[in-house]
């Protein structure tokens, strides 16, 4: 058990450095408080819910400004979420004399003044021969008319009618084929949402977790596509900002 918590514990502080090209804004550690700086004024603040000796583990962003009112909604029933599947999981385990732990690590990455992608490091472990290492991306755009940021789907982005989506299937699973995934097949059936993406400054990155394209050793696959190759993109709002 020990093991597999140093190795949870590893594989989050890995997760957090191989991040691609996106310029995470300025941290100065205060405490226990982290801010999170940009031009001198506190974009947000990093908290933090631990409980029975560190097993159950959630480090999230609190932002600051009414603008980020629905991203601050999001990470809240994300946080109440995991603390009450930890709570859950714990009474089952007793049964079983299993001692699961949910280490939780939420960042957001600020791309410009535009686009805030929040990225959530999930390592838990709920029994059986190992735990789960997954990433879960959700993306945020100022919304210059409702004056806030809010959270966009690939639908927003990209035509996903017939053709486009088989079309952004073949690219995807190309990138996938190249980097020696195992079972990159996978991506051209329907039934493998492509949910789990975030905005580069020159790409869209589609993440795929262990089991999804590839064995559990094989870990966490990203598919980067330009966005000038990106098939049947939509010309609006949210476009403009990514293609500016």
């Amino acid at each position: 058990m020990c093991n597999l918590k140093r190795m949870a514990l590893l594989i989050l502080i890995l997760s957090s450095l191989l991040v691609g090209c996106q310029k995470e804004a300025s941290k100065s550690d205060v405490g226990n408080k982290q801010e999170v700086k940009r031009n001198d004024e506190v974009v947000f603040t990093f908290k933090s819910v631990k409980e029975d000796n560190g097993d159950l583990n959630v480090k999230y962003p609190v932002f600051e400004g009414e603008a980020f009112k629905d991203v601050n909604d999001f990470i809240d029933k994300e946080v109440k979420k995991f603390i009450n599947d930890y709570h859950d999981v714990k009474k089952d385990a007793k049964e079983d004399n299993i001692e699961p732990f949910y280490h939780i690590s939420m960042a957001a990455y600020l791309i410009d003044n535009d686009i805030v992608n929040l990225k959530e490091s999930l390592s838990i472990y709920q029994g059986g021969a190992h735990g789960s290492a997954d990433e879960i991306w959700t993306v945020f755009i100022k919304d210059e008319n409702q004056k806030k940021y809010v959270q966009i789907r690939l639908s927003d982005i990209i035509n996903l009618n017939g053709k486009c989506e088989k079309d952004l299937r073949q690219a995807i699973y190309e990138e996938l084929k190249r980097q020696n995934a195992s079972s990159s097949k996978d991506v051209l059936k329907q039934d493998l949402a492509l949910d789990n993406f975030y905005l580069d400054q020159y790409a869209i990155v589609f993440v795929f977790n262990p089991y999804e394209v590839g064995s559990f050793a094989e870990g966490i696959y990203k598919a980067e596509i330009p966005y000038n190759s990106l098939p049947c993109i939509k010309n609006n709002s949210i476009t403009k900002k990514i293609l500016d």
